[in-house]
């Protein structure tokens, strides 16, 4: 039988928790853009995305982790582990069709940016995106 693990959230994270509301987020994002495929080399894949995390879960434990609040608000959340967590679930993909993609790519990250951080799943998302001009 796997003992469920259960870690305290530090204080700042604490903090990032407590401060969300209707109009104010937590929510951090970051945007990596990738060098477009050597000559030759097909583009980067959903797929091959899940199955590059997935070789790595092992090493990130808190990936498969969602927040837990604590009864009566007596201490920070905790990080749980999630049974459900589902990896496929989390990594999106979507292609650019415009003819300026990146005011494309700009209006599509303003529109997956959540109003508030996820507590009933793991609380990261990663979309992969293909189209900028630049490949």
């Amino acid at each position: 039988m796997l003992r469920s693990v259960r870690h305290r959230i530090s204080g700042s994270d604490a903090g990032f928790l407590y401060i969300e509301s209707d109009s104010q987020t937590s929510t951090c994002t970051h945007t990596v853009v990738l060098a477009a495929p050597a000559e030759g080399q097909a583009p980067l894949t959903r797929d091959e995305l899940v199955a590059h995390l997935a070789s790595r879960l092992d090493r990130t434990p808190h990936l498969r982790r969602r927040i837990q609040q604590v009864p009566g608000g007596i201490g920070h959340a905790l990080m749980v582990d999630y049974p459900e967590f589902d990896l496929s679930t989390h990594v999106l993909s979507t292609q650019l069709e415009g003819t300026d993609s990146v005011e494309e790519l700009h209006t599509l990250l303003a529109g997956q940016t959540p109003l508030l951080l996820a507590t009933d799943r793991a609380p990261w998302r990663a979309t992969l995106v293909d189209g900028l001009a630049a490949g």
